[in-house]
């Protein structure tokens, strides 16, 4: 494929460099990587600002999966940003409230926060930045604002309603017209910090909010069990970063957004619900167990050979991660040539299989892209599959870069949704 069209240029280089399924995120990992950080002190920074301005798809609430390797390591080291069930939730907390499924929106779904453990835990294990630096560019676009996606201004205008009339916390921090309280400043514009007293009863809130023994159901109580909003697919962001210095990382963070919980006052924030993934039924290993991690379709990937990082890919998707990875992987392995190029060929995915997601359906269609040949729908047709034919560029959002053994670097980022970049010299 490497003598295709191209949506746009692969990205190449030996300095650095970045993909992410937002621009804003690309652009401050590369900052970073300007300023002299390496791939983890950029990783960290964009994984913050992708929980600004992809607040639908991922948020401080929710959880990460990272994979890091070092220059020099032999393999990739997980870490694991995906929180545990809480406490009181077990399986007969929720057959007495009448449920034969862990819901898929609200707090009876959280699991306990762990996207922000997990940043910081790589930053202090690999990066060289300081935590300011690496925050600084997240609390600049929290404060001063950014261009929001379409695709979540879509999300808030789908949940407006529930927000009204169900969760107070989240129409005041996402709807028009709310009153917003802005940061205290002095009359250099310096922020200003809360009096002692005042700041130790907030903290108190929050620990209240999130913990104690009864997480679940203190949150949870005289709340809606369900958001009956439509779905909106690519609840998910990811980023994948290379150096000039050998570090490779690839992170898939996901939960706590802003359109399946409701957001916590004294947090601003809301909490992950993938405790979804648990099943009720006391037979089953997958059951809800305090303290018990859930499955997880956050799947990042780093393609190593003889010890050395090659790729790094991922995307968002839930169930169709495994899937739309595994294709790009196929083609790059078997195919070589352009990243771009075969993040850009027609993708397709099954439904047949047990979703992941509330309500846990099994789909039968095989969705596929209309650029594909007519004669490969038909065969595919003639074979029995059910053809569920999409428009030609809505699946996938997959993102990845790539270190040759000469230290030379590439990058790329799908077109769909006109979002997603890549950035690298």
């Amino acid at each position: 494929m490497s003598g295709a069209f191209t949506t746009r240029p692969e990205i190449r280089g030996r300095f650095g460099v970045v993909a992410s399924t937002h621009w804003i995120g690309t652009a401050v990992g590369m900052g970073v990587l300007e300023r002299d950080g390496n791939a983890f002190d950029a990783a960290v920074a964009t994984g913050f600002a992708l929980q600004v301005v992809e607040p639908h798809l991922n948020g401080p609430g929710g959880e990460a999966v990272i994979l890091a390797h070092p220059a020099g390591d032999e393999a990739p080291h997980v870490v694991c940003g995906q929180g545990v069930a809480p406490r009181a939730a077990s399986v007969a907390a929720l057959r007495e409230r009448g449920l034969s499924m862990v819901p898929g929106t609200g707090t009876l779904a959280a699991v306990v926060p762990g996207a922000f453990d997990a940043w910081l835990l790589l930053l202090r294990d690999r990066g060289t930045l300081t935590l300011r630096e690496v925050l600084e560019p997240a609390i600049g676009y929290a404060l001063g604002g950014f261009p929001l996606a379409p695709r979540a201004a879509g999300s808030i205008h789908a949940a407006a309603g529930h927000f009204r009339a169900h969760w107070p916390g989240s129409a005041a921090l996402w709807l028009p017209g709310a009153r917003r309280c802005p940061p205290r400043a002095d009359r250099r514009g310096r922020r200003r910090r809360a009096p002692p007293e005042r700041a130790a009863r907030r903290r108190g809130r929050a620990r209240r909010a999130l913990g104690g023994s009864e997480t679940s159901e203190a949150i949870g109580a005289g709340e809606p069990t369900f958001l009956d909003v439509p779905e909106i697919e690519g609840d998910t962001v990811h980023l994948d970063v290379a150096d000039r210095f050998g570090n490779v990382v690839s992170a898939t963070p996901s939960g706590g957004w802003l359109q399946s919980s409701p957001a916590i006052p004294e947090l601003g924030f809301a909490l992950s619900t993938r405790a979804q993934m648990f099943w009720l039924d006391e037979r089953l290993p997958s059951r809800l167990v305090p303290g018990a991690r859930p499955r997880t379709t956050l799947t990042p990937t780093i393609v190593t050979r003889e010890g050395e990082p090659r790729f790094a890919l991922g995307t968002p998707g839930g169930d169709q991660q495994d899937q739309w990875s595994l294709v790009l992987l196929l083609r790059q392995l078997h195919h070589g040539g352009n990243l771009q190029a075969n993040i850009d060929a027609p993708m397709f995915h099954t439904k047949g299989l047990v979703g992941s997601f509330y309500p846990r359906a099994i789909g039968e269609a095989l969705f596929i892209e209309d650029r594909h040949p007519k004669a490969t729908l038909d065969a595919l047709r003639d074979r029995g599959h059910a053809l569920a034919v999409q428009d030609g560029w809505s699946l996938g959002r997959l993102c990845a870069v790539a270190r040759g053994r000469d230290g030379t670097l590439r990058a790329a980022a799908t077109p769909r949704y006109m979002q997603a970049y890549a950035a690298g010299r």
